[in-house]
């Protein structure tokens, strides 16, 4: 988990716009994201490996991230307007124990 937490910083604190960029950004470590990959890989046995990364844009929106205790769910709330943090982070608490089936209301089907 400490390899996703640094390459989690690293996205976080670096601009980019394709997965192929973010892979070649410097970790703490001092070796790329690709680089560390191919290093875990190599220790242990499995395939890890940066398949797909975004960058978004606020734009005049805020955000709100949840990561539940387990680090195997997480929750990016994008809204419109401001609200206290708190009251951000519950909604995004709330929506991971909902397990969505869809990330947008595009997504949803009309019937």
């Amino acid at each position: 988990m400490a390899l996703v937490e640094e390459i989690a910083d690293a996205l976080l604190a670096n601009d980019f716009s394709s997965t192929d960029e973010a892979k070649k950004i410097k970790l703490a470590s001092g070796s790329t994201i690709e680089e560390s990959c191919i290093a875990a890989t190599a220790t242990i046995g499995e395939k890890i490996e940066l398949r797909r990364a975004e960058s978004v844009a606020k734009n005049g929106s805020s955000l709100s991230i949840y990561v539940h205790a387990n680090k195997r769910i997480a929750v990016l709330l994008n809204f419109k307007g401001e609200m206290p943090k708190e009251d951000a982070y519950n909604i995004a608490m709330h929506v991971a124990a909902m397990s969505p089936k869809y990330m947008t209301q595009d997504e949803i089907p009309e019937d």
